[in-house]
């Protein structure tokens, strides 16, 4: 019975490995970020604002109904536009802030009933507004990975250079995988990296566009046209996907410890 039961707790485990390789692997999202919203600029607490800046973020959890900036000081929170480029949202103010002073900023999420304020921040701005567009070179580079037979896919892996901004360390990218007419894919995030999967005999290219805080975009990088094979790939394929840990787990090779658990157990018990 002790035998029994320690081969039991194995198969368990290699179990609960299975599952936990089924998911994808993303990358953690850096915190602290203001909850309803993801990739924010002007960050919390940010300083030296330029005084033209617009608000871009991406939601999280639900639509943005309105942006809300308003002064420290108090008053009616200033005009604006929203406009929609992927999984960025940029408001831009109809209007420059006020230089060196403080700024109140919340974010109401219209999925409630009524709307509800999800996430708040504050921000100081600086002196003087920029005027100088970030700028793009380079190509987008795909990486396919193995064939995942679990979500009959392969998983991508897309870099891409740095933009250049000599106002700007941090700049938001947003990224898209266009199929003829069709978007097959849409990321929005501050790193130089993004992971998708796609379907086997999927033809694509990729768009990567860099905004600064005041919403002022690069000319798009657009990558050479990328086919995804069509078959499965038997070779390589395995699913490889986070494990609970976050490393890289062959989903085969848990499937093949749960069947060599379950195997010994109706061993032991005809022993």
């Amino acid at each position: 019975m002790k035998t029994l039961a320690f081969v039991v707790a194995f198969a368990a485990l290699f179990a609960s490995r299975a599952a936990a390789a089924f998911e994808p692997c993303e990358t953690p999202v850096p915190a602290p970020l203001p909850r309803g919203v993801h990739l924010l600029m002007p960050p919390d607490q940010a300083a030296a604002v330029p005084t033209n800046a617009a608000i871009v973020f991406s939601p999280l959890g639900g639509a943005i109904a309105d942006v809300l900036v308003t002064a420290s000081a108090g008053g009616s929170p200033r005009a604006g536009s929203l406009e929609t480029i992927g999984l960025l949202q940029i408001f831009h103010l109809s209007s420059s802030l006020a230089p060196t002073a403080q700024y109140h900023l919340a974010f109401r999420d219209e999925g409630q009933s009524p709307p509800q304020i999800v996430s708040t921040s504050g921000f100081a701005t600086g002196s003087a507004g920029d005027s100088l567009p970030p700028s793009m070179s380079g190509l987008p580079q795909v990486a396919i990975g193995p064939y995942c037979s679990i979500l009959d896919s392969y998983p991508l892996d897309v870099t891409w250079p740095a933009a250049t901004d000599p106002d700007e360390s941090v700049l938001a990218y947003s990224v898209t995988l266009v199929a003829g007419s069709s978007l097959t894919g849409i990321a929005a995030t501050t790193a130089l990296a993004a992971s998708f999967s796609a379907g086997r005999g999927t033809q694509f290219e990729v768009s990567v566009q860099a905004f600064d805080r005041t919403g002022a975009s690069a000319a798009p990088i657009v990558s050479q046209q990328v086919f995804v094979p069509a078959g499965t790939d038997a070779a390589s394929s395995g699913g490889c996907r986070c494990d609970v840990d976050g490393s890289k787990t062959s989903l085969a090779g848990s499937l093949v410890a749960l069947c060599l658990g379950v195997l010994a157990i109706r061993v032991t018990r005809r022993s």
